[in-house]
């Protein structure tokens, strides 16, 4: 069984969507980000996050450099992405 996303999981989507739309906007790596990029620094849980994201179909990943280099994936939001954050916060804003 998968364990449902918590808070913080959606909103480091936020935080991965924005980081995707900046560097789009700026024309920088084709909108590929590192967990750097939207928050994370050493020993968060910016990777882990964004890889469970991945997971779930919720935003692209992408392996670069060797098999157990840090920081050897880039990230990228997609669409079904962005449509969960809308639709979340959304919700959130009726409370």
């Amino acid at each position: 069984m998968i364990k449902p996303l918590t808070e913080r999981d959606i909103e480091t989507l936020g935080e991965l969507i924005a980081a995707t739309d900046n560097f789009l906007q700026y024309k920088i790596k084709d909108g590929w980000v590192m967990p750097l990029d939207f928050g994370g620094h050493n020993g968060s849980h910016h990777s882990y996050t964004a890889s469970k994201l991945a997971k779930r179909g919720l935003c692209e990943r992408k392996k670069y450099g060797g098999r157990h280099e840090k920081g050897s994936c880039r990230y990228r939001a997609n669409e079904a992405g962005r449509k969960f954050h809308a639709e979340w916060w959304a919700q959130r804003r009726k409370k």
